[in-house]
């Protein structure tokens, strides 16, 4: 709080969030190196990475923690006292992200961090959040622009009361799950992480679970209710076939439609570390789907039929595509 411009309580910000002194901004970047290193210590979870502020531009609310940033403050804090402490304590064996907001005004916002060189020195990648809307052509933008120096990960994503209304049932909460990240990747996102997996149903809140101090009660994955059994929903299993499917080191490929794509029908493929390819497919139809798949330059392909409202992976083994090429 004492670094807080006015001294301004660590729920919502003040604009600027830090006050001006350059001690101020450089303590800031020491404690969050000391925040780190007690994480690592007391849980033995090693830490790879930090954004530099989560969502710097949602600082006007009165529910949780917020400290404000300009993109060019956000520039000048990397730049000048977080990249050199990160840079001096850590060397390049912990990496830090910018932005770590919706993805609306992504480019504006890399243009002036990435843009700097002296600021770009110190940045890994790119963080998104996904609140405000898909805006692919955005982060197709940010890949075209800053993709081959710089990474692009999406930090965080869930369904929470302020836009259920969008997405009122299980299964659309999963095919949200699925747009986003076919979307993200086809266009330049390398990985996708969700902000909650597993939550306590709290009563009285419409199926939503917690707990959360600021009473944000979301939607996740799996919910857990009053007697303590496991409810699995939808949105399980949909993420599961993009993180079960696309290990690590998994490479996008580019996927064409022959004809025109029909609405509704979306796919991600993969060339797999290990070899062979896996193609992801989403149905967010309420009918059956007829889908043809076939490898460019393959004299054979596969027919699917897919079930209303449903994903299916597609794996290819290496073998296999020597068979369908041939």
């Amino acid at each position: 709080k004492w670094m807080k411009t006015d001294d301004h309580s660590m729920v919502g910000s003040a604009q600027p969030c830090l006050k001006t002194s350059p001690e101020i901004h450089r303590t800031y970047a020491h404690y969050l190196t000391k925040w780190v290193d007690a994480y690592e210590s007391k849980t033995g979870v090693k830490i790879w990475g930090i954004t530099a502020q989560n969502e710097p531009k949602f600082y006007n609310n009165s529910m949780w923690e917020a400290c404000s940033y300009t993109a060019e403050e956000q520039r000048d804090f990397i730049k000048n006292h977080l990249g050199p402490v990160f840079r001096n304590k850590y060397g390049r064996e912990k990496v830090i992200m910018h932005f770590d907001w919706n993805k609306e005004t992504v480019v504006d916002w890399a243009n002036v961090v990435l843009g700097d060189e002296e600021a770009a020195e110190y940045v890994w990648g790119t963080a998104l959040h996904w609140y405000d809307g898909y805006h692919f052509d955005q982060v197709a933008q940010l890949y075209a622009q800053y993709g081959k120096k710089h990474h692009i990960l999406a930090t965080e994503g869930c369904t929470c009361a302020y836009d259920e209304d969008g997405f009122p049932t299980p299964w659309k909460r999963g095919a949200r799950y699925l747009h986003d990240m076919i979307g993200d990747l086809n266009n330049g996102v390398e990985g996708w992480v969700d902000w909650n997996v597993l939550l306590n149903i709290v009563e009285g809140q419409g199926g939503k679970g917690g707990p959360n101090h600021a009473g944000n009660f979301c939607f996740s994955h799996i919910h857990v209710d009053s007697d303590g059994n496991l409810i699995v929903h939808p949105s399980y299993y949909a993420f599961g076939h993009v993180s079960r499917f696309l290990p690590r080191g998994s490479r996008i490929i580019s996927t064409n439609f022959r004809n025109a794509p029909q609405a509704g029908i979306e796919v991600v493929s993969a060339r797999r570390k290990g070899g062979g390819v896996v193609a992801v497919l989403l149905n967010d139809n309420p009918t059956i789907q007829e889908v043809f798949i076939t490898l460019l330059g393959a004299t054979q392909g596969l027919n699917i039929q897919m079930e209303p409202n449903s994903v299916a992976t597609i794996e290819i083994p290496p073998e296999d595509i020597i068979f369908a090429m041939s």
